[in-house]
């Protein structure tokens, strides 16, 4: 049961490669341990982790580290280096206050200071030109009122940064959320994907964009767009919060704009996802079937390793894969292809250490709860 660095199947890396060594010292790992938390913690979405190796092998997985992954958010986020001081500052000022110094603003602005602000500081400055030094110096600490776009931003740079206060965040949030009810669909959509990449939990946050979403679509002429049903729920999914009249919504949402067939492959993958995460399957309209049937429309063998391997791990969380046990051997045996032929390199780098763990954990589930079935795999898999 060691670590050995074979990921799920044999032959992964090389005896001699670091990551191979590094899995050889990580031999404690139990493997029927890590299978039981899987559905231990299936049981509790809204709860937290323990601080066993399963249970980071899992934490991989969640919503949170594939938004963070995949970058879903649409804001175009001004790409100025901050260093840490110049970032809590940003942060403090605009949770706290409410308000931004000019430099800071332009700073966030990407130097892009909008017609309102320039006007702004223009008002804000003295009319005297022969004014005296120090009040000179006054008007270089001038501050502008932060709207929502700016709230926003800063949480779009407070993600793109890493850096979390929660403190501080939470303060933003509850500005942000008293700007919610007259926002655009986008800039609601930009606050649900960042605080949801930073993983930072606000539940009053997002139960204020619920109720903004379904007002928004409530007699609304057109659906929203497949894709951006898919973000709501990864982001709610995230926030591990069942908003079941929002949930509902989206459901009736994706069907009026075409059902499963509106997504894309991985599109409908991420959205079973969510929904497995949060124990929404059967409550989604039923519109799982669908959905899976949409997500594996290219073919088994064209999936690749990350979406299959996703799809496995999704069935194991929706607790389908105790009732389709040969289709999951099935998805298996595809993997162990894929594994095999993989390049030893795809491990150590990007997303292989997350998809090691994967694979580790299902073939935890598949050895220790599905024994009778996994006597039947082939060597490759075993």
């Amino acid at each position: 049961s060691s670590r050995d660095g074979s990921g799920c199947f044999p032959s992964v890396a090389s005896p001699s490669s670091p990551a191979m060594m590094l899995r050889r010292s990580q031999r404690h790992l139990q493997h029927a341990s890590a299978a039981r938390v899987v559905l231990g913690i299936a049981e509790r979405p809204c709860g937290g982790h323990g601080g066993s190796r399963a249970s980071h092998a899992l934490i991989a997985e969640t919503p949170v580290r594939q938004l963070r992954r995949q970058a879903s958010t649409q804001a175009v986020i001004p790409q100025a280096q901050w260093d840490p001081g110049s970032l809590r500052a940003l942060l403090q000022q605009v949770a706290r206050d409410g308000k931004l110094e000019e430099g800071l603003y332009r700073q966030l602005r990407g130097d892009q200071v909008i017609a309102d602000a320039a006007a702004g500081f223009a008002a804000a400055a003295p009319e005297d030109d022969d004014m005296e030094g120090e009040g000179r110096e006054g008007a270089s600490s001038e501050t502008l009122d932060c709207e929502l776009e700016e709230l926003v931003l800063t949480s779009e740079v407070c993600s793109s940064q890493r850096f979390r206060d929660f403190v501080l965040l939470a303060a933003l949030a509850e500005r942000v959320a008293k700007e919610l009810p007259k926002a655009s669909q986008e800039l609601v959509l930009r606050a649900a994907a960042a605080y949801s990449s930073l993983g930072v939990l606000n539940t009053p946050l997002f139960h204020s964009i619920a109720r903004t979403l379904l007002r928004m679509w409530q007699g609304a002429a057109n659906p929203p767009v497949a894709a951006h049903i898919v973000q709501v729920a990864r982001a709610f999914s995230s926030q591990r919060l069942r908003h079941d009249e929002l949930f509902d919504a989206l459901a009736s949402q994706l069907v009026a704009g075409g059902g499963a067939k509106a997504l894309t492959p991985d599109e409908a993958l991420s959205l079973l996802h969510s929904l497995a995460f949060l124990r929404l399957g059967s409550e989604f309209g039923g519109q799982w079937a669908a959905l899976e049937a949409q997500a594996v429309s290219p073919g088994l063998d064209k999936l690749g390793l990350g979406p299959l391997s996703e799809l496995c791990y999704v069935l194991v969380l929706a607790r389908q894969a105790d009732a389709r046990q040969e289709e999951m051997c099935r998805m298996l045996e595809v993997l162990a292809g894929q594994v095999l032929s993989a390049n030893d390199t795809l491990w150590t780098s990007g997303e292989g250490p997350a998809l090691h763990g994967r694979l580790l954990l299902l073939r935890s589930v598949a050895r220790y709860l599905f024994r009778d079935a996994y006597r039947t795999l082939s060597a490759d898999v075993v």
